[in-house]
């Protein structure tokens, strides 16, 4: 009986051993992380460096503002139909990238909650409030229509674990 209590604690102190050397290798990673946001924030922040207002937007802009109501000649709206498909599309935008919407699910951080004001930083700013509320919508346009359907599926999975990297940091 004394044994087996015995290999029991060791049990328990190899566990608590392996739980230690997961949780240093999530912060190593978060580390990582949050120097790489940082890192990335900096050069975003250098954006319009020799960039001239009106030539951006002049010039830059309106090719990357989408196209809307694109005719697909010979394409037939449906089967046995005369008239042809059209779309409406949006330009090319960073919000069709997965990196930043991954980071925030596996963080448990939702849009959604923020700008509602759930956990808000700015409730003296309610006009930044409107502007978030708005990018919602659009934002889950390029999730759902413009994103890979692979980069889609990974960031709906870690959106299911509910935010369980971020209880498991704030439990360490």
């Amino acid at each position: 009986v004394e044994a087996a209590g015995s290999r029991r604690e060791d049990d328990k102190d190899d566990k608590d051993d392996d739980d230690d050397k997961r949780a240093a290798i999530i912060a190593r990673h978060l580390g990582t992380l949050a120097t790489t946001l940082r890192e990335m924030r900096s050069v975003l922040e250098r954006m319009d460096e020799g960039c001239d207002p009106y030539v951006y937007h002049r010039r830059v802009r309106a090719p990357m503002a989408g196209f809307d109501g694109v005719v697909y000649e010979g394409v037939p709206l449906k089967d046995g139909d005369d008239r042809w498909r059209t779309g409406t599309y949006y330009g090319e935008t960073g919000a069709q990238s997965s990196v930043i919407p991954a980071i925030d699910a596996a963080l448990g951080l939702k849009c959604d909650s923020l700008v509602a004001g759930e956990k808000s930083r700015n409730d003296d700013k309610d006009d930044d409030k409107d502007a978030a509320a708005s990018l919602v919508p659009y934002l889950r346009t390029m999730r759902d229509e413009y994103m890979p359907p692979k980069h889609a599926a990974l960031i709906a999975h870690f959106e299911e674990g509910g935010g369980a990297l971020r209880a498991r940091c704030a439990a360490s």
